[in-house]
């Protein structure tokens, strides 16, 4: 049976491919569960995947369905904080595009679809950081 933890661990699996198609030398050096501490930050662009929680309705006959949250968050470094900006939504496109060819995510979940997309600055003071959260829901039955 799913459940948050195997839904992340599907999700890794799936963004592990995802990189901007025009870019041969760009690709994401590594997927983590949850935010890392910045001074633990592998080498950019990196992302991260963590579970934002869900809702649960009662059964109906034995079954109930559940509707999870994730978010996908590709984190990009550049001096020239334009150019980190764009990579940052480039890579975003590629998750996107990887997360809507395999919308049942290995068949660990009934349906899944991007609901919300956007840009976060991780740090006031360090405009040369850019980070795109895609928020993910997913849909399965327990």
């Amino acid at each position: 049976m799913a459940n948050p933890k195997t839904i992340c661990d599907e999700l890794i699996k799936i963004l592990v491919h995802a990189n901007p198609a025009d870019s041969n030398d760009a690709h994401i050096s590594g997927w983590l569960k949850g935010q890392p501490l910045r001074s633990r930050w592998p080498k950019c662009p990196f992302g991260w995947v963590e579970w934002g929680g869900g809702t649960r309705d009662a059964p109906v006959g034995s079954r109930a369905e559940v509707r999870d949250v994730f978010h996908i968050v590709i984190a990009v470094r550049n001096v020239d904080a334009g150019k980190a900006e764009d990579g940052a939504m480039e890579f975003a496109a590629a998750v996107e595009d990887a997360l809507d060819a395999v919308p049942s995510l290995g068949g660990v979940v009934e349906r899944s679809y991007v609901v919300n997309r956007e840009k976060q600055k991780l740090f006031e003071d360090d405009y040369s950081v850019c980070a795109v959260r895609v928020t993910l829901q997913t849909h399965r039955r327990e």
